[in-house]
């Protein structure tokens, strides 16, 4: 398939990092994760609405290009409209999660403790002790950083088949380091709420599946990205002479 050549877009790309997650010991504070939420959210909207001004000038000016051109621009707006999809999926996830932990926070508010970490630990105690409330927060917890993963699954999934595009790869990697920090940030206060040894051990196990697919899921994305930008090179180097 004939790739999008920009110029911009390629010297962007040799600037472009591996996608990873933060690296550290993950800040446990409900204000500070509702705050990387709310930039996850933003960051979704920018690819979101690079994405759709994308796709409106390409159905526009599609007709003006020949029939061989038209085919390859159509493959890429297909992708496009994939990529929008996914990341409207994750923008969702990503919402649904700040609602949970808003919860988190007022009932933190509300609650004895001034330390969020210390909060979190009697949520554990709690819900090992029958405590209803406790097991809701812990299982809404659970559930949204379910979704997001699966979420943000996908929208790799489509990034990894995309070729180079100026504004919406910016924007699509944005939003791919900013839902790093907070899926991290989640998987650290579930492990704080699974008190037993049994919860512990399951929780564990758990996250580290879940890791092993989106590192996979990360190692596939560089990959292409590292044959893409050779692809790319090549074209530009035969363009120049």
């Amino acid at each position: 398939m004939k790739r999008r050549v920009l110029v911009s877009a390629m010297l962007l790309a040799f600037s472009f990092g591996k996608p990873s997650f933060a690296t550290g010991i993950p800040v446990i504070d409900v204000s500070n994760l509702s705050q990387n939420l709310i930039t996850a959210i933003e960051q979704t909207t920018n690819t979101i609405t690079s994405g759709k001004q994308l796709i409106e000038d390409m159905k526009q000016t599609l007709n003006t290009f020949p029939i061989i051109e038209q085919i390859s621009k159509s493959e890429e707006l297909a992708q496009l409209i994939k990529l929008v999809q996914a990341a409207q999926g994750l923008q969702g996830a990503l919402t649904s999660s700040k609602n949970v932990f808003d919860n988190f926070g007022s009932a933190f508010s509300v609650s004895q403790y001034t330390s969020f970490e210390e909060f979190v630990n009697s949520v554990a105690r709690r819900k090992e002790q029958g405590d209803k409330s406790a097991k809701s927060l812990y299982d809404s917890a659970k559930l949204a950083e379910d979704q997001i993963a699966k979420a943000f699954e996908a929208h790799l999934g489509i990034m990894t088949g995309m070729p180079m595009i100026e504004g919406v790869t910016q924007a699509a990697q944005a939003t791919t380091n900013s839902v790093g920090v907070v899926i991290q940030q989640q998987q650290a206060m579930l492990a704080m709420m699974s008190a037993t040894t049994r919860d512990s051990g399951v929780e564990r196990q758990r996250q580290y599946d879940e890791r092993a697919k989106l590192e996979e899921a990360y190692r596939k994305y560089w990959e292409d990205r590292k044959a893409n930008n050779k692809s790319d090179a090549t074209i530009l180097k035969s363009l120049a002479q």
